[in-house]
């Protein structure tokens, strides 16, 4: 939770929201259980019988009031939508091996499309990585205030 938002806020600037002012153990704490709730939210989606489109952005409004309540940083929300398209692609070499799978009738992952059934991932997961990094930042900064680092800022690096 620090080298990669420290890069990606000196790529693209300190700008952010307005975000709850809270210690960086409660914001740690608070980024965890809210990735929890979305993972959760992840599963519960798929299960039911909304459309994909749908699904996807319920789960995409619940991940962004994550980062705008907890983070807020324009570095941390590129970062957050880079590894969110990224990351689950980097499974499939694991998928393919048969070291976990997902629900093949769900399977309709961006870049792919509905005929993906060969990579069997969800467009869900992708808004689940974005939680995961949001989770990671809070918890990379948290890490650095125990350490007597910098990290108590809040966002990308700071």
């Amino acid at each position: 939770g620090g080298v990669l938002p420290a890069a990606s806020q000196a790529a693209l600037g300190s700008g952010r929201l307005s975000t709850l002012k809270m210690a960086p153990m409660a914001r740690a704490a608070a980024a965890v259980v809210t990735t929890v709730a979305i993972i959760k939210l992840s599963e519960l989606l798929l299960l039911s019988s909304l459309p994909a489109h749908h699904s996807l952005a319920v789960l995409a409004v619940a991940c962004v009031l994550q980062w705008a309540a907890l983070d807020g940083a324009v570095a941390s929300f590129a970062l957050a939508t880079l590894v969110s398209i990224g990351g689950p692609l980097c499974e499939l070499p694991f998928i393919s091996l048969g070291c976990w799978h997902y629900i093949p009738d769900v399977a309709d992952y961006f870049p792919f499309g509905p005929d993906s059934k060969w990579a069997a991932l969800s467009s869900l997961t992708g808004p689940c990585y974005f939680a995961v990094t949001t989770d990671a930042i809070a918890l990379g900064q948290c890490f650095a205030v125990w350490e007597g680092g910098s990290g108590g800022g809040r966002g990308a690096g700071e």
